[in-house]
């Protein structure tokens, strides 16, 4: 049904216009038991401003025996240490507790765990679907890290003077996408997994996690619990003083594609590129095909180090895997794979099958370090 209803509202609410069309075709795929809170308020956003054939993914994925999520890139990064456990006390408002437990930071993620204590009136059943509708992050520069809410925009703005308004990203106006989602309940107790990402995040020094409203159900059974939740976090040094290590290409196979960035970070590396490929020439078939795709437009696709270890990409969400193939010819990628900084080497091969709407090729890219 919402495979059905995005494909309506992308072609025929969103008239395209003369050069782009939009198809959707592996966003909403999931695995099971698939986490109750998933906002594609970012992707959405994106779909209303233009139109051309997209893939990627954008759903949160489950946890497995860690604390976030299974992206394997952020797995490695805590087991190296790159984590942050907060030893503050909680927050109580309206006799409800909050307080952060663990944080990641980098360049893409902000990732952590809320811990909530209830009165003990709150039934478990109507724990289960729980949301944050007016969250907003904020860092030691006054920069809104993430902010889903007009209202607490707003309020922001008031209290600071901001000259932007909601929607009009910028260097301290981050344009970040969020998805949530209940991990443990023991009786009142219950911990949040939040895992927010964006293009960049910059080098926060501190966070400010705020909320004023708690929903706790659906529907008719909706409640709603007022307070006013602060929550400060300081950083440590290895979040703010982060190293990426950026690549060149010194080889490829295919000269027509153009490198737009290539760096390892904490958690991952990320590389995005564009080239051109042929026009097309019928939208509804162009369409079509891009609905109908197996896969992706980019299959197979892998780095490899010179001791013939192989990274495989994360695919937790829009920022971290994504292309967009417009009708003119134009066909830009992004990638993040599970190699993180601490494993670089001097030389990286990047493999891949890039799938066009009239052929299939395969790619071998040789990256060096800067």
């Amino acid at each position: 049904m919402m495979n059905d209803d995005l494909e309506h509202n992308f072609k025929v609410k969103l008239q395209a216009p003369n050069s782009y069309y939009y198809a959707i075709n592996t966003a909403f795929q999931s695995k099971s038991q698939k986490p109750k809170h998933l906002f594609i308020n970012k992707l959405i956003a994106t779909a209303c401003t233009i139109t051309t054939l997209f893939a990627g993914v954008v759903f949160a994925r489950n946890i497995i025996g860690n604390i976030f999520n299974d992206n394997d890139g952020m797995t490695k990064a805590i087991e190296d240490g790159y984590i942050f456990t907060s030893t503050a006390d909680y927050i109580d408002s309206n006799n409800v507790k909050a307080k952060v437990n663990n944080i990641l930071m980098d360049e893409k993620n902000i990732s952590f765990t809320l811990s909530l204590i209830l009165p003990e009136e709150y039934s478990p059943e109507l724990t289960k679907d729980i949301n944050f509708p007016n969250m907003l992050i904020t860092d030691d520069e006054n920069r809104i890290l993430y902010c889903g809410n007009y209202y607490a925009f707003e309020g922001f703005k008031n209290n600071n003077k901001i000259n932007y308004n909601y929607g009009d990203f910028n260097d301290n106006y981050i344009n970040s996408g969020i998805n949530m989602y209940l991990s443990t309940q023991n009786k009142i107790e219950l911990t949040i997994v939040f895992n927010i990402f964006a293009d960049k995040f910059p080098n926060s020094k501190n966070l400010k996690i705020q909320f004023s409203e708690i929903d706790f159900g659906a529907g008719t059974s909706l409640v709603t619990l007022n307070g006013n939740w602060i929550i400060d976090v300081s950083l440590p040094e290895k979040f703010y003083n982060r190293e990426t290590s950026s690549y060149h290409i010194s080889d490829i196979s295919d000269t027509t594609i153009n490198l737009i960035e290539a760096y390892s970070f904490a958690s991952g590396m990320y590389i995005k590129f564009e080239t051109n490929v042929s026009p097309v020439s019928n939208q509804e078939n162009f369409y079509s095909w891009g609905l109908n795709l197996k896969d992706s437009f980019v299959t197979n696709e892998y780095l490899e180090d010179t001791y013939g270890n192989k990274y495989y990409p994360v695919n937790s969400n829009s920022e971290s895997s994504g292309s967009i193939y417009e009708t003119s010819g134009k066909f830009t990628h992004w990638q993040t794979f599970d190699l993180i900084n601490s494993e670089k080497t001097q030389v990286l091969y990047l493999h891949l099958t890039l799938n066009t709407i009239d052929s299939s090729k395969e790619i071998v890219i040789t990256l060096e370090l800067n």
